[in-house]
């Protein structure tokens, strides 16, 4: 807008010094005719009026542009915008695992049902997080929680939590130790559970330092080692969690997270783990990284 004015003066200020620069020819040529002299004005009216035409046309036009511009600015916030920095983090994480149930009492996991009792254990993992929408579509718009993303989340973890003896002896003739035989030497097993979960992820406080976040509720997929009773590895359940983001440098970050995992028993209509209860949590930290 400032260079339109510009111009605008520049213009009328050269039609000015236009009309001073005829003015003595008009009055050297005074044996000329009147209509003459109104022509020529009439010439220097018409003139700046298509000077003034030209601006409001360019000004209208520029008005156009910025509200343009604005519009797709708007846009970009409603929808979260085009993917770019900080948009997306890939994370590694570790830290205390525990099984709310031990397997002491699996055959697979220790025969003598005693070695597996352990609850206590750690886990590492990494994930992958990007932003689906940055005011949950348009649900915190104008409202306290303005600030707050929707992020859709990919995770994986490795939890270790107990050793056992297995089935299998290490004797050459590959007798089964059993409780009938418990004078035979057998191979250790470690219990261990590999899971994988997807859960959409709120978080809060855009643009600071420190972001805490929660998973409303996720779907997990648990996968047992060794087997349960019943030969059966894999698991399905739900997870909650909570944690925050620290913005540790540029685009690298540090955290803290809690998360919860619930899985249906072999009582339920959906027929989890045979006799083999697979709930638990995990709490420690994790390092990030933006782009």
């Amino acid at each position: 807008m400032k260079a339109i004015k510009k111009i605008h003066k520049t213009l009328l200020h050269g039609a000015a010094v236009a009309a001073v620069a005829m003015a003595p020819q008009v009055l050297a040529h005074e044996g000329h005719s009147h209509n003459d002299a109104e022509a020529r004005i009439l010439m220097l009216e018409n003139q700046l009026k298509l000077l003034k035409q030209e601006l409001a046309d360019l000004k209208a036009h520029s008005q156009m542009h910025h509200e343009k511009v604005m519009e797709l600015e708007e846009w970009k916030q409603q929808t979260g915008g085009i993917s770019g920095a900080g948009d997306s983090m890939i994370f590694f994480r570790g830290g205390y695992a525990r099984a709310m149930t031990d397997r002491g009492k699996d055959v697979l996991p220790d025969p003598t049902g005693s070695a597996a009792k352990g609850q206590n254990g750690f886990y590492i993992g990494a994930g992958f997080e990007h932003t689906l929408s940055r005011d949950l579509f348009g649900l915190t718009e104008g409202t306290f929680l303005e600030g707050t993303d929707l992020l859709g989340e990919v995770m994986f973890e490795y939890k270790r939590f107990a050793r056992g003896h297995s089935l299998l002896t290490d004797n050459d003739d590959g007798v089964p130790v059993s409780v009938l035989a418990p004078n035979r030497k057998a191979e250790t097993s470690t219990v261990t559970q590999f899971t994988l979960t997807a859960a959409p992820k709120i978080k809060f406080m855009r643009d600071s330092m420190i972001r805490p976040w929660i998973i409303p509720v996720g779907l997990g997929i648990h996968v047992i080692s060794p087997p349960s009773d019943g030969v059966t590895v894999l698991n399905p359940g739900l997870m909650f969690g909570a944690g925050a983001d620290v913005n540790l440098w540029k685009n690298v970050y540090i955290g803290a997270d809690f998360r919860y995992h619930v899985t249906p028993g072999n009582e339920s209509d959906l027929n989890g783990v045979e006799d083999t209860d697979t709930d638990g949590l995990t709490a420690g930290g994790y390092v990030g990284f933006s782009f």
